[in-house]
């Protein structure tokens, strides 16, 4: 299939876009091109990608533009290091994202320094818990409970299973689910259905909770 670029780059004139330069020496030249890559390293997700593409290891003198951006650090660590990179780990902390696919992905386990800053970010903290603690968060459900969308999913995926698992006590369930469902009445339905569930013979017990959690909202 034939490359096509809004100009044509060509080995004795580098383009000055870095993209369209790791582009070309990935599908064309299908090597590295030297002449372009101080214009290739300028952009971090170019010179990335042209590491892991093209070079097929660490770009040491890239590294400086790479760790410029807290993604691009992290596709870096997780496809060319392929471990950790200490020395870029505080700028993936400016981010929650970065920081919660850097522990899943690179670290794959806890980064206690990162979860001051994962926490406070209720979509992030919520798949922190799920994927990477693999439970309950207790730290961080005041943040989650901001957002009903992922206050419900936490409570599905990752509290109730990790309550259930450490002490399956009914009356823990109902007091924990108490506490959240006054800050998720978009998903009454859903938490109805969950608790049904969770407790399938105890239908009548969880009506009487159901009646009492919709009295206090």
């Amino acid at each position: 299939m034939k490359i096509t670029y809004l100009f044509e780059p060509t080995e004795e004139k580098a383009p000055t876009h870095p993209w369209v330069a790791y582009k070309h020496a990935r599908d064309v030249i299908k090597g590295r091109w030297l002449e372009a890559e101080p214009i290739i390293m300028t952009d971090a997700q170019s010179a990335s990608n042209y590491a892991n593409d093209v070079i097929k290891g660490r770009w040491h003198e890239a590294e400086p533009y790479i760790m410029e951006d807290p993604w691009s650090i992290g596709w870096y660590a997780k496809d060319v290091i392929k471990g950790r990179w200490p020395e870029a780990e505080p700028i993936i902390m400016e981010s929650a994202q970065c920081a919660y696919e850097y522990a899943n992905d690179v670290i794959k386990g806890r980064w206690f320094e990162a979860e001051p800053i994962i926490m406070t970010d209720p979509q992030y903290a919520y798949y922190y818990a799920r994927d990477v603690i693999k439970g309950r968060w207790s730290e961080t459900e005041p943040y989650i409970m901001t957002s009903p969308y992922f206050i419900y999913r936490y409570a599905k995926d990752a509290m109730i299973p990790s309550v259930l698992k450490s002490n399956p006590n009914s009356k823990q369930i109902f007091r924990l689910l108490m506490d959240i469902t006054k800050y998720c009445n978009t998903y009454k339905d859903d938490y109805d259905k969950l608790i049904k569930q969770v407790f399938p013979d105890s239908s009548i017990m969880v009506d009487k909770w159901i009646n009492y959690g919709n009295n206090r909202r």
